[in-house]
Formats: C-alpha cells, sequence, structure tokens
C-alpha cells in the first residue's frame, strides 16, 4: 500500500478511537439511567469533538504542507 494510505488509515482509526472515547467519557459524566436524550447527547458531542479534531489536524497538515499560507501576495 502507497504511504499515503496509511496515513488516511491511521487519521480514520484516530478519530474513530476519539469518538468512542468521548462517547464513553460523555456516559460516564451523565447520571444514569440513560435515556433516549442521553445518547442523543452523547452522541452529538462526540461528533463535535471529532470533527473539530479533523479540522485541526487538516488545518496543520495544510499549513505544513505550505498548501495554505498568511502571507500577503505581491502584485500581479
Amino acid at each position: 500500500m502507497p504511504r499515503r494510505r496509511y496515513r488516511w488509515l491511521l487519521i480514520v482509526a484516530i478519530l474513530l478511537l476519539l469518538f468512542v472515547a468521548t462517547v464513553a467519557l460523555t456516559l460516564h459524566l451523565l447520571p444514569r439511567p440513560w435515556g433516549r436524550g442521553d445518547y442523543l447527547v452523547a452522541g452529538s458531542v462526540a461528533t463535535l469533538v471529532t470533527l473539530l479534531a479533523l479540522f485541526i489536524i487538516l488545518l496543520v497538515a495544510g499549513l505544513l504542507s505550505g498548501r495554505i499560507s498568511f502571507r500577503k501576495r505581491g502584485p500581479r
């Protein structure tokens, strides 16, 4: 497999683990017994945290690769 595919698989695995850990932590913090709304809250919080982590990973990768730059351009 190409190296690029391994990198994407690693990112997906890390984000999946982050999602599961966030759901488990959120459910641990909520009082029992859990109802349908509690599962909805746990899933929503986990989705928010996972998407935020994905955005940060992509932003940092773009900045490090040079594809994203905040420098002013010269006149064309």
